[in-house]
Protein backbone atom coordinates (compact mmCIF):
# COMPACT_ATOMS: atom_id res chain seq x y z
CA UNK A 1 0.00 0.00 0.00
CA UNK A 2 1.15 3.51 -0.50
CA UNK A 3 1.92 5.61 2.89
CA UNK A 4 3.23 9.03 3.84
CA UNK A 5 6.29 9.57 5.75
CA UNK A 6 5.35 11.47 9.11
CA UNK A 7 8.91 12.68 8.30
CA UNK A 8 9.32 14.23 5.25
CA UNK A 9 5.03 14.33 4.37
CA UNK A 10 6.16 12.38 1.14
CA UNK A 11 4.03 10.26 -0.90
CA UNK A 12 5.95 6.63 -0.47
CA UNK A 13 6.15 3.75 -2.68
CA UNK A 14 6.72 -0.10 -2.04
CA UNK A 15 8.78 -2.37 -4.30
CA UNK A 16 5.82 -3.96 -5.42
CA UNK A 17 4.30 -1.18 -6.86
CA UNK A 18 2.86 -1.10 -10.84
CA UNK A 19 5.74 0.82 -12.77
CA UNK A 20 3.98 4.18 -13.16
CA UNK A 21 3.20 6.72 -16.56
CA UNK A 22 6.69 8.30 -17.58
CA UNK A 23 4.75 11.57 -16.96
CA UNK A 24 3.07 10.94 -13.90
CA UNK A 25 6.20 9.45 -12.36
CA UNK A 26 8.46 12.60 -13.09
CA UNK A 27 5.70 14.79 -11.59
CA UNK A 28 5.62 12.99 -7.96
CA UNK A 29 4.25 15.95 -5.85
CA UNK A 30 4.02 16.38 -2.27
CA UNK A 31 -0.14 16.61 -1.22
CA UNK A 32 -0.59 18.77 1.29
CA UNK A 33 -3.52 16.51 2.40
CA UNK A 34 -4.37 13.01 2.16
CA UNK A 35 -6.74 13.16 -0.61
CA UNK A 36 -4.29 16.56 -1.66
CA UNK A 37 -3.15 15.19 -4.97
CA UNK A 38 -5.04 11.94 -5.47
CA UNK A 39 -5.19 11.87 -8.55
CA UNK A 40 -1.40 12.33 -9.16
CA UNK A 41 -0.93 8.79 -7.60
CA UNK A 42 -3.62 7.10 -10.05
CA UNK A 43 -1.33 5.19 -11.64
CA UNK A 44 -1.35 2.88 -8.42
CA UNK A 45 -3.67 0.14 -8.32
CA UNK A 46 -4.40 1.57 -4.70
CA UNK A 47 -2.93 3.59 -1.92
CA UNK A 48 -3.49 3.92 1.71
CA UNK A 49 -2.60 7.38 3.92
CA UNK A 50 -0.94 6.38 6.91
CA UNK A 51 -1.97 9.62 8.50
CA UNK A 52 -5.78 9.05 8.65
CA UNK A 53 -5.92 5.40 7.78
CA UNK A 54 -7.91 6.07 4.64
CA UNK A 55 -7.48 3.16 1.74
CA UNK A 56 -8.20 3.92 -2.21
CA UNK A 57 -9.45 1.58 -5.00
CA UNK A 58 -8.30 3.19 -8.67
CA UNK A 59 -11.59 3.21 -11.02
CA UNK A 60 -10.54 2.50 -14.58
CA UNK A 61 -7.21 3.46 -14.78
CA UNK A 62 -6.12 5.14 -18.22
CA UNK A 63 -2.71 6.11 -19.50
CA UNK A 64 -2.95 8.62 -22.23
CA UNK A 65 1.22 8.29 -23.81
CA UNK A 66 0.61 11.83 -25.63
CA UNK A 67 -1.53 13.38 -23.14
CA UNK A 68 0.39 15.31 -20.14
CA UNK A 69 -2.29 15.87 -18.62
CA UNK A 70 -3.51 12.47 -18.21
CA UNK A 71 -3.72 12.13 -14.47
CA UNK A 72 -6.45 14.23 -14.41
CA UNK A 73 -8.74 11.60 -16.32
CA UNK A 74 -9.10 9.62 -13.03
CA UNK A 75 -11.24 8.59 -10.84
CA UNK A 76 -10.73 7.59 -7.56
CA UNK A 77 -12.99 5.51 -5.20
CA UNK A 78 -12.00 6.22 -1.85
CA UNK A 79 -13.53 4.34 1.41
CA UNK A 80 -12.66 5.25 5.01
CA UNK A 81 -11.37 1.65 6.57
CA UNK A 82 -13.96 1.15 9.37
CA UNK A 83 -16.90 1.93 6.35
CA UNK A 84 -19.06 3.91 8.71
CA UNK A 85 -18.69 6.88 6.80
CA UNK A 86 -19.63 4.40 3.68
CA UNK A 87 -17.60 5.02 0.11
CA UNK A 88 -17.43 8.19 -1.80
CA UNK A 89 -15.67 9.37 -5.18
CA UNK A 90 -12.92 12.00 -6.14
CA UNK A 91 -13.63 12.41 -9.40
CA UNK A 92 -11.91 15.27 -11.44
CA UNK A 93 -15.02 17.37 -12.46
CA UNK A 94 -13.38 19.78 -14.40
CA UNK A 95 -12.22 17.14 -17.01
CA UNK A 96 -14.68 14.25 -16.93
CA UNK A 97 -18.05 16.43 -16.79
CA UNK A 98 -17.92 20.33 -17.13
CA UNK A 99 -15.68 20.53 -20.20
CA UNK A 100 -17.47 17.75 -22.00
CA UNK A 101 -20.83 18.96 -21.07
CA UNK A 102 -19.92 22.90 -22.32
CA UNK A 103 -18.49 21.42 -25.32
CA UNK A 104 -21.55 19.67 -26.42
CA UNK A 105 -23.96 22.89 -25.82
CA UNK A 106 -21.54 24.71 -27.73
CA UNK A 107 -21.99 22.30 -30.38
CA UNK A 108 -25.46 21.84 -30.06
CA UNK A 109 -25.92 25.91 -30.31
CA UNK A 110 -23.39 25.79 -33.03
CA UNK A 111 -24.40 23.32 -35.75
CA UNK A 112 -28.62 24.89 -36.18
CA UNK A 113 -26.82 28.23 -36.25
CA UNK A 114 -24.52 27.21 -39.41
CA UNK A 115 -27.36 25.63 -40.80
CA UNK A 116 -28.95 28.77 -41.17
CA UNK A 117 -26.40 30.96 -42.54
CA UNK A 118 -25.98 27.72 -44.93
CA UNK A 119 -29.31 27.95 -45.90
CA UNK A 120 -28.99 31.39 -47.54
CA UNK A 121 -25.94 29.62 -49.80
CA UNK A 122 -28.39 27.47 -51.36
CA UNK A 123 -29.67 29.21 -54.05
CA UNK A 124 -25.72 29.53 -55.22
CA UNK A 125 -24.74 26.64 -54.33
CA UNK A 126 -26.94 24.21 -53.75
CA UNK A 127 -27.22 22.02 -50.16
CA UNK A 128 -24.96 19.21 -51.68
CA UNK A 129 -22.81 22.22 -53.05
CA UNK A 130 -22.69 24.01 -49.67
CA UNK A 131 -21.88 20.52 -47.77
CA UNK A 132 -19.22 19.77 -49.75
CA UNK A 133 -17.15 23.48 -49.37
CA UNK A 134 -17.96 23.53 -45.60
CA UNK A 135 -16.61 19.96 -45.17
CA UNK A 136 -13.61 20.84 -47.19
CA UNK A 137 -12.58 23.94 -45.68
CA UNK A 138 -13.18 22.44 -41.98
CA UNK A 139 -11.48 19.88 -42.86
CA UNK A 140 -8.80 21.06 -44.21
CA UNK A 141 -8.49 23.46 -41.31
CA UNK A 142 -8.41 20.26 -39.05
CA UNK A 143 -5.90 18.57 -41.19
CA UNK A 144 -3.80 21.67 -40.48
CA UNK A 145 -3.89 21.52 -36.88
CA UNK A 146 -3.41 17.71 -36.60
CA UNK A 147 -1.15 16.67 -39.52
CA UNK A 148 0.96 14.76 -37.57
CA UNK A 149 -1.67 12.16 -36.51
CA UNK A 150 -3.70 11.65 -39.98
CA UNK A 151 -1.09 9.03 -41.30
CA UNK A 152 -1.32 7.37 -37.76
CA UNK A 153 -5.03 7.69 -37.48
CA UNK A 154 -5.77 5.69 -41.19
CA UNK A 155 -3.34 2.89 -40.59
CA UNK A 156 -4.90 2.26 -37.04
CA UNK A 157 -8.87 1.84 -37.74
CA UNK A 158 -9.20 2.51 -41.74
CA UNK A 159 -12.43 0.81 -42.02
CA UNK A 160 -14.09 2.62 -39.27
CA UNK A 161 -12.87 5.88 -40.49
CA UNK A 162 -14.16 5.15 -43.94
CA UNK A 163 -17.45 4.47 -42.13
CA UNK A 164 -17.40 7.15 -40.07
CA UNK A 165 -17.11 9.82 -43.12
CA UNK A 166 -19.83 7.73 -45.05
CA UNK A 167 -21.73 8.45 -41.93
CA UNK A 168 -21.05 12.04 -41.87
CA UNK A 169 -21.75 12.14 -45.51
CA UNK A 170 -25.03 10.43 -45.25
CA UNK A 171 -26.15 12.57 -42.14
CA UNK A 172 -25.38 16.19 -43.41
CA UNK A 173 -26.26 15.76 -46.89
CA UNK A 174 -29.60 14.54 -46.18
CA UNK A 175 -30.09 17.07 -43.18
CA UNK A 176 -29.15 19.85 -45.25
CA UNK A 177 -31.43 18.96 -48.23
CA UNK A 178 -34.49 18.20 -45.28
CA UNK A 179 -34.11 22.25 -44.29
CA UNK A 180 -34.45 22.84 -47.88
CA UNK A 181 -37.99 21.77 -47.31
CA UNK A 182 -38.95 21.48 -44.14
CA UNK A 183 -38.51 23.66 -41.29
CA UNK A 184 -35.16 23.33 -39.49
CA UNK A 185 -36.86 22.67 -36.01
CA UNK A 186 -38.79 19.82 -37.15
CA UNK A 187 -35.99 18.58 -39.23
CA UNK A 188 -33.73 18.33 -35.82
CA UNK A 189 -36.32 16.71 -33.98
CA UNK A 190 -36.94 13.44 -36.60
CA UNK A 191 -33.36 13.23 -37.03
CA UNK A 192 -33.24 12.76 -33.21
CA UNK A 193 -34.46 9.38 -33.65
CA UNK A 194 -30.78 8.00 -34.11
CA UNK A 195 -29.86 8.69 -31.58
CA UNK A 196 -32.49 7.58 -28.99
CA UNK A 197 -32.27 4.55 -31.41
CA UNK A 198 -28.74 4.17 -30.26
CA UNK A 199 -29.79 4.42 -26.84
CA UNK A 200 -32.20 2.05 -26.86
CA UNK A 201 -30.26 -0.91 -29.13
CA UNK A 202 -29.81 -3.96 -26.92
CA UNK A 203 -31.94 -2.71 -23.98
CA UNK A 204 -34.59 -5.49 -22.36
CA UNK A 205 -36.34 -3.26 -20.06
CA UNK A 206 -39.95 -2.26 -20.92
CA UNK A 207 -39.44 1.37 -19.62
CA UNK A 208 -36.91 2.02 -22.24
CA UNK A 209 -39.05 0.13 -24.67
CA UNK A 210 -41.89 2.50 -23.24
CA UNK A 211 -39.66 5.85 -24.33
CA UNK A 212 -39.43 4.56 -27.76
CA UNK A 213 -43.28 4.48 -28.10
CA UNK A 214 -43.25 7.74 -26.85
CA UNK A 215 -40.92 9.09 -29.90
CA UNK A 216 -42.91 7.36 -32.27
CA UNK A 217 -46.23 8.59 -31.00
CA UNK A 218 -44.34 12.25 -31.30
CA UNK A 219 -43.40 11.22 -35.05
CA UNK A 220 -46.97 10.19 -35.43
CA UNK A 221 -48.30 13.67 -34.60
CA UNK A 222 -46.30 15.11 -37.25
CA UNK A 223 -47.95 12.75 -40.08
CA UNK A 224 -51.24 14.44 -40.80
CA UNK A 225 -48.99 17.51 -41.19
CA UNK A 226 -47.19 15.50 -44.20
CA UNK A 227 -48.49 16.59 -47.40
CA UNK A 228 -50.40 19.45 -46.23
CA UNK A 229 -47.32 21.69 -44.27
CA UNK A 230 -44.66 19.30 -44.33
CA UNK A 231 -43.08 18.19 -47.77
CA UNK A 232 -43.11 14.00 -47.66
CA UNK A 233 -39.55 14.31 -49.09
CA UNK A 234 -38.53 16.39 -46.65
CA UNK A 235 -39.41 14.29 -44.22
CA UNK A 236 -37.66 11.09 -45.54
CA UNK A 237 -34.98 12.82 -45.83
CA UNK A 238 -34.56 13.94 -41.90
CA UNK A 239 -35.25 10.23 -41.27
CA UNK A 240 -32.20 9.47 -43.25
CA UNK A 241 -30.18 11.95 -41.85
CA UNK A 242 -31.37 10.02 -38.21
CA UNK A 243 -30.00 6.79 -39.97
CA UNK A 244 -26.29 9.14 -40.42
CA UNK A 245 -26.62 10.29 -36.81
CA UNK A 246 -26.81 6.95 -35.06
CA UNK A 247 -23.67 5.71 -37.07
CA UNK A 248 -21.91 8.87 -36.21
CA UNK A 249 -22.39 8.32 -32.55
CA UNK A 250 -21.38 4.37 -33.05
CA UNK A 251 -18.32 5.08 -35.40
CA UNK A 252 -16.85 7.59 -32.79
CA UNK A 253 -16.94 5.72 -29.86
CA UNK A 254 -15.11 3.06 -31.68
CA UNK A 255 -12.78 5.72 -33.34
CA UNK A 256 -11.93 6.61 -29.42
CA UNK A 257 -10.81 3.54 -28.40
CA UNK A 258 -8.86 2.51 -31.04
CA UNK A 259 -7.31 5.85 -32.75
CA UNK A 260 -7.36 8.21 -29.86
CA UNK A 261 -8.77 12.24 -30.44
CA UNK A 262 -6.66 13.31 -33.17
CA UNK A 263 -6.51 12.69 -36.95
CA UNK A 264 -9.73 10.24 -36.90
CA UNK A 265 -12.03 13.44 -37.64
CA UNK A 266 -10.06 15.22 -40.69
CA UNK A 267 -9.35 11.94 -42.47
CA UNK A 268 -13.27 10.85 -41.88
CA UNK A 269 -14.28 14.65 -43.46
CA UNK A 270 -12.28 14.32 -46.53
CA UNK A 271 -13.74 10.77 -47.18
CA UNK A 272 -17.08 12.26 -47.08
CA UNK A 273 -16.31 15.35 -49.38
CA UNK A 274 -14.84 12.54 -51.70
CA UNK A 275 -18.46 10.81 -51.23
CA UNK A 276 -20.42 14.30 -52.07
CA UNK A 277 -18.80 15.65 -55.05
CA UNK A 278 -20.21 12.46 -57.77
CA UNK A 279 -23.44 14.15 -56.44
CA UNK A 280 -22.81 17.80 -57.25
CA UNK A 281 -24.30 18.99 -60.35
CA UNK A 282 -21.88 20.74 -62.86
CA UNK A 283 -22.99 23.85 -63.12
CA UNK A 284 -23.16 24.01 -59.06
CA UNK A 285 -19.36 23.15 -59.50
CA UNK A 286 -18.74 26.18 -61.70
CA UNK A 287 -20.61 28.35 -58.88
CA UNK A 288 -17.64 27.98 -56.82
CA UNK A 289 -15.52 29.87 -58.45
CA UNK A 290 -17.92 32.76 -60.25
CA UNK A 291 -18.99 33.50 -56.68
CA UNK A 292 -16.08 34.48 -54.76
CA UNK A 293 -18.16 36.35 -52.12
CA UNK A 294 -20.01 33.08 -51.57
CA UNK A 295 -16.97 31.32 -50.94
CA UNK A 296 -15.80 33.63 -48.42
CA UNK A 297 -18.86 33.24 -46.63
CA UNK A 298 -18.79 29.29 -46.55
CA UNK A 299 -15.09 30.27 -45.19
CA UNK A 300 -16.61 31.28 -42.12
CA UNK A 301 -19.58 29.08 -41.70
CA UNK A 302 -17.24 26.24 -42.43
CA UNK A 303 -15.19 27.20 -39.13
CA UNK A 304 -17.93 27.99 -36.64
CA UNK A 305 -20.24 25.42 -37.79
CA UNK A 306 -18.59 22.42 -39.18
CA UNK A 307 -14.77 22.06 -37.66
CA UNK A 308 -15.35 23.49 -34.65
CA UNK A 309 -18.57 21.91 -33.32
CA UNK A 310 -17.89 19.02 -34.72
CA UNK A 311 -14.52 18.57 -33.13
CA UNK A 312 -16.04 20.00 -29.89
CA UNK A 313 -18.73 17.18 -30.37
CA UNK A 314 -16.30 14.08 -31.32
CA UNK A 315 -14.13 14.20 -28.56
CA UNK A 316 -16.88 15.05 -26.04
CA UNK A 317 -18.16 11.62 -26.95
CA UNK A 318 -14.85 9.99 -26.29
CA UNK A 319 -15.33 12.09 -22.48
CA UNK A 320 -18.71 12.20 -21.48
CA UNK A 321 -21.08 9.17 -20.50
CA UNK A 322 -24.05 8.31 -22.56
CA UNK A 323 -26.53 9.28 -20.30
CA UNK A 324 -24.81 13.35 -19.83
CA UNK A 325 -24.67 13.64 -23.59
CA UNK A 326 -27.75 12.25 -24.10
CA UNK A 327 -29.37 14.90 -21.81
CA UNK A 328 -27.37 17.82 -23.06
CA UNK A 329 -28.26 17.43 -26.63
CA UNK A 330 -32.18 17.05 -26.56
CA UNK A 331 -32.07 20.73 -25.77
CA UNK A 332 -31.07 20.67 -29.93
CA UNK A 333 -34.67 20.73 -31.44
CA UNK A 334 -35.71 23.48 -29.34
CA UNK A 335 -32.67 25.16 -30.26
CA UNK A 336 -32.71 25.11 -33.76
CA UNK A 337 -37.00 25.73 -33.66
CA UNK A 338 -36.13 28.94 -32.09
CA UNK A 339 -33.14 29.87 -34.56
CA UNK A 340 -35.26 28.59 -37.73
CA UNK A 341 -37.90 31.33 -36.21
CA UNK A 342 -35.51 33.82 -35.55
CA UNK A 343 -33.49 33.59 -38.53
CA UNK A 344 -35.50 31.89 -41.37
CA UNK A 345 -39.02 32.80 -40.40
CA UNK A 346 -40.21 29.21 -39.85
CA UNK A 347 -43.51 28.83 -38.49
CA UNK A 348 -44.23 25.83 -36.43
CA UNK A 349 -47.84 24.61 -35.36
CA UNK A 350 -49.65 24.07 -31.84
CA UNK A 351 -49.08 19.87 -33.40
CA UNK A 352 -45.75 20.61 -34.38
CA UNK A 353 -44.58 21.28 -31.29
CA UNK A 354 -46.44 19.20 -29.07
CA UNK A 355 -44.55 16.55 -31.65
CA UNK A 356 -40.52 17.94 -30.10
CA UNK A 357 -41.88 17.77 -26.55
CA UNK A 358 -42.92 14.42 -27.15
CA UNK A 359 -39.60 13.49 -28.63
CA UNK A 360 -37.64 15.61 -26.74
CA UNK A 361 -39.02 14.22 -23.61
CA UNK A 362 -38.15 10.51 -25.28
CA UNK A 363 -34.86 11.26 -25.82
CA UNK A 364 -34.34 12.70 -22.18
CA UNK A 365 -36.03 9.57 -20.49
CA UNK A 366 -34.31 7.20 -22.25
CA UNK A 367 -30.48 8.33 -21.13
CA UNK A 368 -32.05 9.04 -17.91
CA UNK A 369 -33.35 5.33 -17.37
CA UNK A 370 -30.13 2.92 -19.29
CA UNK A 371 -28.98 1.04 -17.74
CA UNK A 372 -26.16 1.73 -15.74
CA UNK A 373 -22.90 -0.23 -16.64
CA UNK A 374 -21.46 -2.31 -13.80
CA UNK A 375 -19.62 -0.50 -10.87
CA UNK A 376 -16.26 -1.16 -9.82
CA UNK A 377 -15.39 -3.27 -7.20
CA UNK A 378 -13.70 -1.16 -3.89
CA UNK A 379 -13.16 -3.94 -1.65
Amino acid sequence: MLGIERSTGRWTKPKTATPAHPWVRRHWATPDSCFGSAAKVAEMNSFQCSGCGRSAQIIEPRFDQKARNSWLRRSITVVPPTGAMGEFVLRTELSDIVVPSMMVVLAVTLIPLGAAASHGLFPVFGPLGVLFLRSLMGGALLALLQRKHIIHAIKTDPFAIVAFGLCMAIQNSAFLSAIDRIPLGVAVTIEFMGPIFVAVVGSRRKVEFMWVMLAAAGIALLSPTIGSELDPLGVLLAAVSAVGWAGFIVCSKRLGRTVGRNGALPSAIFISCALLLPFIPADRVSSFVAHPQGLLTMAIVAIFASALPLSLEYRALQTLKARNYGVLVAVEPAVATLIGMTFLGDKISAVGWAAMAAITAASIGTTMTSSKSTPPLTG
